[in-house]
């Protein structure tokens, strides 16, 4: 690991990806990002509670990922309870900034403990797994395991160490585990794999409180496979959820067809192609970085680029699958065939490097696309004089806005969340709802999951399947309330009442 700090060629890139990845998260932050799809639920529930006087988590304990989403959440509840902000806008770019932060964050982190530990193996496959997996998946922010993932890097630091443990990495290490119970489905398989790797870890030849501290470590894995797999198979959403998942695997092979993973195979291919070799492999790097900023600047240059991620919808099944073959391999590499401090990884590290600063410069477009779709958004409410805004999704299409990587960011089953959200004024005068649709139990757009609840006429029912008042701190929805259940009355459409 010295070496490598070392290498000018790796601080160099390092300080390049430390500062694209700072105006990547900045904009972000300044453009929202992190209230895409279902987070708008999310940040909406969070100001609802704070006018309720209510503690301001939008968590469901009933689901897999509890502890992901408080730690996305905490930055909110802190500055409106601790710091007294009130103001919205500010309080969605907190929320936004710990959903894109925090990966990054989490990753700098591991780097450090990496000095202390000296596992470069650990740093570089934590590298590649941000830049490969939690990059390229960034724009769904709602997958909770892009912040999961980077946290699994550091518990396995901790582990395969065997540094002197101070107190603060006791501390660490607990948070991490009750982190892990909350984390997501993989950790099913994920703590299985920490409690194998825990047996040839923890050597008769470390002190009395390394070993109790990698048997902490161990049994604590174990645990949270235990309550995943007991979780899983007691919720029935999960199984649901689960068989989607398995059905997504067929069909994920098409969406990796495109410009950009082909980028990331390339780069996966060079590695264990030079991996082996023993020149110092600059002249390649330089030509990969020549070749990455080439194809950027030709994207920006196009209009209609269909470059884009893998289908959202693909996420978190190519998370479940992969990220456990990631630490299996881990543990293979490093107790066989001791890749560890050698030229070779220095060189692997370098290029992984520079595939993330590509992959963080192509999250800087899709926050710009991302920008566009909140401007398409109010350019639409402006349009109409009433409370309620439907456009038609036929228009839409045939429109100019028919753009691939824009559109991604159109989820119209949202559209009443993000208007009340955007909305400059404390009373919207209209807001947009979504597209009518035929009913999809597969997919909740129909009419029925947007109304006000007779029986709670002070309450106004958004998704994702959530109640929120007419009125409080942050908006008075009142004459919108009052036009959704007038035209529900005039369509025939069914209420709960």
């Amino acid at each position: 690991m010295e070496d490598l700090i070392k290498s000018k060629q790796f601080k160099t890139l390092f300080i390049i990806f430390i500062v694209i990845s700072a105006i990547h998260i900045l904009f972000a932050t300044l453009t929202y990002r992190g209230l895409y799809m279902d987070s708008s639920g999310f940040m909406l529930d969070m100001l609802n509670s704070f006018s309720n006087n209510k503690l301001g988590l939008a968590i469901d304990p009933s689901r897999s990922r509890f502890s992901i989403l408080l730690i996305q959440e905490v930055l909110v509840v802190i500055a409106y309870h601790i710091f007294t902000i009130k103001n919205k806008f500010i309080l969605m770019g907190i929320y936004s900034f710990a959903q894109i932060a925090f990966p990054f964050l989490i990753l700098i982190w591991n780097y450090y403990i990496s000095k202390r530990t000296g596992k470069i193996n650990v740093f570089y496959w934590s590298l590649m797994t941000y830049g490969i997996l939690v990059l390229p998946c960034l724009i769904f922010s709602v997958v909770e395991t892009h912040i999961g993932i980077m946290l699994h890097f550091i518990l396995w630091n901790y582990l395969v160490t065997d540094i002197d443990y101070k107190k603060r990495d006791i501390i660490y290490i607990i948070l991490l585990l009750i982190i892990m119970c909350g984390t997501y489905e993989y950790v099913a398989c994920i703590g299985i794999i920490f409690f194998i790797a825990y047996m040839f870890y923890n050597k008769p030849e470390y002190s009395l409180k390394q070993r109790i501290i990698k048997s902490i470590i161990g049994f604590g894995s174990l645990y949270c496979a235990i309550y995943n797999i007991i979780h899983f198979c007691g919720v029935e959403d999960e199984m649901i959820g689960a068989k989607r998942f398995i059905n997504e695997l067929y069909s994920v092979i098409p969406q990796l067809l495109n410009l950009n993973t082909l980028l990331i195979i390339l780069a996966i291919l060079l590695l264990f192609v030079f991996f082996f070799k023993k020149t110092q492999l600059n002249k390649i790097n330089y030509a990969i970085a020549i070749a990455y900023f080439s194809v950027l600047i030709y994207l920006l240059s196009i209009k209609y680029t269909s470059l884009s991620p893998m289908w959202e919808g693909h996420l978190r099944t190519f998370t479940c699958v992969i990220v456990p073959v990631i630490f299996i391999w881990l543990f293979i590499s490093d107790k066989f065939f001791k890749t560890n401090n050698n030229v070779r990884t220095q060189n692997f590290i370098c290029i992984i490097i520079m595939l993330c600063i590509f992959q963080t410069l192509w999250q800087i477009v899709e926050t710009s696309y991302w920008r566009k779709n909140i401007m398409y958004m109010k350019e639409e409410l402006a349009k109409n004089d009433g409370e309620l805004y439907i456009p038609s999704e036929h228009e839409e299409l045939i429109s100019d806005f028919n753009e691939p990587n824009l559109r991604r960011f159109i989820w119209h089953w949202v559209f009443i969340n993000t208007s009340i959200l955007f909305a400059d004024e404390y009373k919207p005068k209209t807001i947009l709802m979504n597209y009518d649709k035929p009913i999809d139990e597969g997919n909740v757009t129909y009419r029925e999951y947007i109304y006000v609840p007779n029986y709670k006429p002070d309450l106004l029912n958004v998704p994702p399947n959530l109640f929120i008042n007419q009125k409080n701190e942050f908006w008075d929805l009142t004459d919108i309330a009052r036009a959704i259940d007038k035209y529900n009355k005039e369509h025939n459409i069914k209420t709960d009442g």
